[in-house]
């Protein structure tokens, strides 16, 4: 099991589409360059020089976000105990996305092609940050 925390409100994936001199291309905004480069980081320390696995994983996603907008008292109360659903933009699918790509990058695993199982879970907390969770799906 390796387990990866990183502290910081999550940063969806997204891309820019863009022709230039004739070629479409693609960008990745700096803030999410920038967050993936820390979570990479995280993610290499915590392989401890482990092989990057080679096999069916499963991936566990807990998202927190950071609290906003206007809520009332029983929503803030749950939302303060991590326990309010976080139902609104940024999609599952891109708070997902991007940190399997950093720890591919990382070499958590061969190849995000491995994931067999995935679960995203969005939630308000006060403490904003991405908890990681890579098991064997073969266990």
């Amino acid at each position: 099991m390796i387990h990866i925390v990183l502290e910081g409100e999550p940063v969806p994936y997204s891309e820019r589409t863009t022709l230039w001199r004739g070629r479409i291309g693609s960008q990745r905004s700096a803030k999410l360059v920038s967050w993936q480069a820390r979570l990479t980081k995280v993610a290499f320390e915590a392989m401890k020089g482990r092989e990057p696995l080679d096999e069916a994983v499963e991936v566990l996603i807990l998202a927190y976000m950071k609290i906003r907008g206007r809520m009332n008292k029983a929503e803030r109360a749950l939302a303060e105990a991590e326990m309010l659903p976080f139902a609104v933009k940024p999609d599952w699918e891109n708070i997902g996305k991007a940190p399997c790509d950093a720890l591919t990058r990382a070499k958590v695993w061969v190849d995000d092609g491995r994931i067999s199982d995935a679960t995203v879970r969005m939630r308000y907390s006060p403490r904003p940050r991405i908890e990681i969770t890579v098991l064997s799906a073969c266990a």
